[in-house]
Order: structure tokens, then sequence, then C-alpha cells
């Protein structure tokens, strides 16, 4: 799988990146591996492997998400595993639009009540390399699924 300046451009990137920026980083295009190992911030580089696999598969971009959240999910507790719950079924189309809203507005009580920007920031530092390497994952198994419906 490649994905190309145009695809980020498509996805509306923050203002640092402008289209010659991105058409410098992106070459001729990249893999999500390429990408994963771009000269850029890791929110950025998680930025487009989140967007490139929402637009192959939202349900597989919420799938990755849980697993991200899943790593943090003991500083939430409870409510945290749950919504995550909901939301791994409400992906694989087993959870309603209400369900999944109902433990979203949970977590987000919960959260509001126990984290700040230091926590969002030293989890992100932490593991930020791994959730690329998860994103990255993820898009190597899209495409090659997509590969093998071709032949």
């Amino acid at each position: 799988m490649l994905i190309t300046a145009d695809d980020v451009m498509k996805w509306r990137p923050c203002p640092g990146y402008t289209e010659a920026r991105v058409r410098e980083l992106m070459q001729c295009g990249l893999t999500p591996a390429q990408i994963s190992e771009l000269p850029i911030s890791v929110v950025d580089r998680f930025w487009v492997l989140a967007q490139a696999l929402y637009a192959q598969s939202p349900s597989q971009a919420r799938l990755l998400a849980c697993d991200i959240a899943e790593t943090v999910a003991y500083l939430g507790g409870r409510v945290c595993m749950d919504t995550i719950a909901v939301a791994r079924r409400y992906a694989r189309g087993e959870a309603t639009d209400r369900e999944l809203d109902s433990a979203w507005d949970s977590a987000w009580d919960a959260a509001g009540a126990a984290a700040g920007d230091a926590a969002w920031a030293a989890a992100w530092a932490a593991a930020g390399e791994r959730y690329l390497a998860m994103a990255v994952e993820r898009l190597d198994a899209l495409a090659a699924g997509a590969e093998e419906e071709q032949t």
C-alpha cells in the first residue's frame, strides 16, 4: 500500500503541512512503514497512518483506537475498560449508536475527573512509537488482504 501526497492533502493536514512540504516528504508515495520513519513528530506520523487506516476501513481504525486505549485504560478504571468493550462491539456491528454514545459520555465524565494534558503527553511520549507500529501492522494486513482478493 502506498500513501501519496494527494492522499494526505485530501485528509486536510494542519496548516504547518503545506502542499509543497507534504509533496517533499511523501515523494512519489510511501508505505506505512516508511511513513512511520519520517522525520516529523510521532503524533503527525500517527495522524497520517490513522487517516489511511480510516480511509481503508473505519471499523479497523476503531479497533486500532481500542487497542491503543487499552494500553492506558488502567488510568481510567472500569469505566474506560467498559467503554473500550462497547467500542469494539460497535466496530464489529454488535452495538448500537446509542450504546456507543452512552459509553462515550461515561468515559468522558471519568476522564474529565482524572486526566489532564500532562497525562496525555506522557502517554504519547511513552507509547507513540508502539502506536505507529500497530497502525503500520493494520495497514499492511489490509493491503495484503486486498492483494489476495485481486488474485
